[in-house]
């Protein structure tokens, strides 16, 4: 997982925990899938705009 996170990345970690019987470990697997983590470029040029 990576660094700040958004609304959207915090309802989506708390509805599969609370919703399903998913272990952390599985959690971090399905955020993945669909939050992909930064590219160092990417990750770059996020901190120098804030």
């Amino acid at each position: 997982m990576h660094g700040k996170w958004t609304v959207e990345e915090d309802i989506f970690v708390a509805t599969l925990r609370l919703g399903t019987n998913l272990t952390w470990r599985e959690i971090e697997t399905e955020f993945n899938k669909r939050f992909p983590p930064p590219r160092p470029k990417t990750w770059n040029q996020d901190i120098t705009k804030a």
